[in-house]
């Protein structure tokens, strides 16, 4: 059955609502993007140190890939379905 025909807890909302829901999401996603970042710049710090480098040299190291896309083309899909 395609996902547009199976009832949600959103059906029946009135447009203001929904444009809540989004806006509240929207929110989450940004704070939790902020959150991840901030874990995977303390590891990758840790690890320079640990490998004896400083932050300056991986953030030089990592200069060539400002402005590309390293992004996978699809997403990774969720696998705890």
């Amino acid at each position: 059955m395609p996902d547009s025909l199976i009832p949600t807890k959103l059906d029946g909302l009135a447009m203001a609502d929904l444009q809540r829901l989004l806006a509240q999401t929207d929110a989450a996603i940004a704070e939790r993007r902020v959150e991840e970042l901030k874990v995977l710049a303390d590891g990758f710090a840790r690890k320079l140190a640990v490998n004896g480098f400083s932050v300056k040299e991986g953030i030089d190291a990592l200069k060539p890939y400002i402005g590309k896309n390293l992004r996978p083309a699809t997403p990774p899909q969720n696998q705890s379905a």
